[in-house]
């Protein structure tokens, strides 16, 4: 199925992208975790992250909620 190959290969990708990379912005307290810049925009804290600008943040969303999502 489509959303098995989308979610194989969004892992790939997040797992060969180092943090911080060129995409990203985040400040040294995040502690380079995707879960905790995800949580700190969809909480509206924005104390690491202001959007979803991170190449390898965004990996990781589609990793998490895809399944959530996709009914």
């Amino acid at each position: 199925m489509l959303i098995y190959e989308l979610i194989n290969y969004c892992d790939t990708k997040h797992g060969k992208l180092a943090c911080p990379n060129e995409d990203c912005d985040c400040s040294n307290e995040c502690e380079h975790n995707c879960k905790t810049c995800l949580d700190d925009i969809h909480f509206h804290r924005n104390q690491f992250q202001t959007g979803y600008n991170c190449a390898k943040m965004l990996y990781y969303y589609v990793c998490r909620y895809s399944y959530k999502y996709c009914s």
